[in-house]
């Protein structure tokens, strides 16, 4: 069976597990063992008879089926819910049912921003605060504000504090700090223990907290020394997610969509998992500067326009 077939099937079991089913009952449905469907999606190797009777399973579930339709860049397509995506919005919502901490970690590219957007969007309470190297611990304070509909009236910050747990007291709100590295510079914790600070204050009137930064906000959280010693913080963190990137499934899934050839697929998927550990937004840049450099939209995209996309950028 063709490797392009192969990796539909896979997507298939993937939308079946994702579905609610688990491995042992699509085993069953298979007629093999739960090890089985595992090793398929590992990538080992499986009999032509497994592939067979995926192939027919899927035929019996219509529903399941991955529906190839031709965009025109990645923005055409609707939020993709990933892997990662699912379980960033499943941890936000666990930490709002508990008014808890948590924290979203990973490499650059691989969807934590859009997530948590979605996340905003959805949510009558969320709300956005994206940080940045200039600010002050002034300037975090009157963001949250702001990020929350109120212009704080006091002058000094801890007025401006106390401003702000008055009102968080009353409107209760999902704090969701995106960057958050970038308030974290070294030997200095102060603009961090302010946010967590403030959450332990308000926490009980139904207030949650959730930082979203790189994989090295962890390194910093964890330090135990006189001058980084974040211990108040990482404590109190309720979840910890670490996003995995996207799956060589996924990909194949997402490039489904557009009119890419099969040894395309293939490189545009190698590319992606090996220089960024399978970043959607990479993805989407590979994928936009290929659709721009195609003559027309119904052009298909070959392995000669991958190359000349990719020499221009830098992966």
């Amino acid at each position: 069976m063709e490797q392009p077939k192969i990796e539909q099937l896979k997507v298939f079991i993937i939308s079946l597990i994702d579905s609610g089913m688990t491995q042992t009952e699509i085993g069953k449905k298979l007629g093999y063992s739960r090890s089985q469907v595992s090793k398929f999606l590992d990538g080992g190797k499986t009999s032509d008879e497994f592939l067979i009777a995926v192939e027919q399973l899927m035929k019996d579930y219509p529903e399941q089926k991955v529906v190839s339709k031709t965009k025109n860049s990645l923005e055409d397509l609707d939020f993709i819910f990933t892997k990662d995506a699912k379980n960033i919005l499943g941890m936000c919502k666990a930490t709002e049912s508990i008014n808890g901490f948590s924290a979203i970690l990973g490499n650059a590219g691989t969807g934590k921003t859009e997530t948590v957007k979605h996340f905003v969007k959805s949510s009558s309470n969320a709300v956005y605060i994206r940080c940045n190297c200039l600010m002050t611990t002034r300037d975090i304070l009157k963001a949250i504000g702001k990020s929350c509909g109120t212009v704080l009236q006091a002058n000094s910050k801890s007025e401006m504090f106390d401003e702000l747990i008055e009102y968080l007291i009353h409107n209760p709100k999902i704090l969701i700090f995106d960057e958050v590295d970038q308030i974290m510079p070294m030997n200095n914790i102060n603009k961090v223990e302010t946010i967590r600070n403030l959450h332990d204050i308000v926490k009980e009137y139904g207030n949650s907290l959730i930082l979203v930064g790189s994989l090295a906000v962890e390194h910093h959280l964890k330090k135990r020394n006189m001058n980084e010693n974040y211990g108040q913080i990482d404590s109190r963190i309720d979840y910890l997610y670490k996003t995995q990137g996207l799956s060589e499934a996924e990909l194949f899934n997402i490039l489904s969509e557009f009119n890419v050839a099969d040894s395309a697929k293939k490189e545009i998927i190698t590319l992606i998992l090996r220089t960024t550990k399978g970043g959607i937004r990479w993805l989407s840049k590979v994928l936009n500067k290929c659709l721009d450099i195609v003559d027309d939209e119904d052009e298909t995209i070959t392995n000669d326009i991958v190359k000349s996309a990719t020499t221009i950028m830098m992966l």
